[in-house]
């Protein structure tokens, strides 16, 4: 598998899993696996493990554990950057657990060195509009994006990011409109719907939010983010139907 193939794996967003079979040290694989690309998909695997226990990367693992912990994870990926440092796929994904590090500054400066164009990884441009978004410039989030989408037009996420920036700047038409495109190319269904919930809550339509999250938590019921929305306008009287037990666990809301 070449290295594109490894990072496209991944999505900005963590919804893709993939699991480990072994357990061998950082140390062992680097020596039986010096391939860039072999080394990055042993890397990303081992940060999707973390990813599908509920891990975060602003925690630390148990030195004692035979998990690889995140920190641990990014020394081995700048040590990649260090030996391919113009590679866009290793500077994608140093910038990708950079930024779940809660290092935006480095996730910003691996970025920069790709100077992102067609040929680097698709989500970079996700990532990139969603460091501008977090620093609250909604224009350079839009720009990228839309940047994205001259090269990249069948790009489901792309879609989706200019649905968060609509959301953010109080857009809501927009943003669904955004969201409809991002679904019929091929979006998740839990996400598209836990978005159209947030858009829904913002404007007040609580019960539209309410059916919506529930929606979400249908198709992944592990999608916490939903259940605690759900739960919260369930408790405040605004769902219809069994919705506390729905967001607690139990059965869904009646339509």
């Amino acid at each position: 598998m070449n290295i594109r193939e490894s990072v496209c794996r991944l999505g900005v967003l963590g919804v893709m899993v993939g699991w480990l079979a072994g357990c061998g040290s950082i140390d062992s694989m680097r020596e039986s696996r010096p391939d860039a690309g072999d080394r990055l998909e042993y890397l990303n695997e081992r940060y999707q493990q973390l990813m599908v226990q509920g891990r975060t990367c602003l925690e630390l693992e148990d030195v004692a554990s035979p998990m690889v912990d995140c920190q641990r994870l990014l020394r081995e990926a700048e040590r990649l950057h260090v030996e391919y440092p113009r590679n866009p796929e290793v500077l994608y994904f140093n910038a990708l657990l950079s930024h779940a590090a809660g290092r935006g500054d480095k996730a910003q400066f691996f970025l920069d060195q790709m100077s992102i164009g067609p040929s680097h990884p698709t989500e970079a441009f996700v990532l990139r509009s969603q460091l501008a978004l977090e620093e609250g410039n909604t224009t350079l989030a839009r720009n990228v994006l839309e940047r994205g989408m001259l090269l990249h037009p069948n790009y489901a996420g792309l879609y989706e990011g200019l649905a968060a920036v609509g959301y953010v700047e109080g857009r809501y038409d927009d943003a669904e409109q955004q969201l409809t495109l991002a679904s019929r190319l091929g979006a998740p269904a839990w996400r598209v719907e836990y978005h159209r919930g947030l858009i829904n809550e913002a404007q007040g339509h609580l019960a539209n939010a309410c059916r919506q999250f529930d929606a979400s938590l249908a198709s992944r019921q592990d999608h916490t983010p939903a259940r605690a929305h759900l739960l919260r306008l369930a408790t405040a009287g605004h769902c219809r139907g069994d919705a506390l037990k729905a967001a607690a666990g139990g059965m869904r809301i009646s339509s």
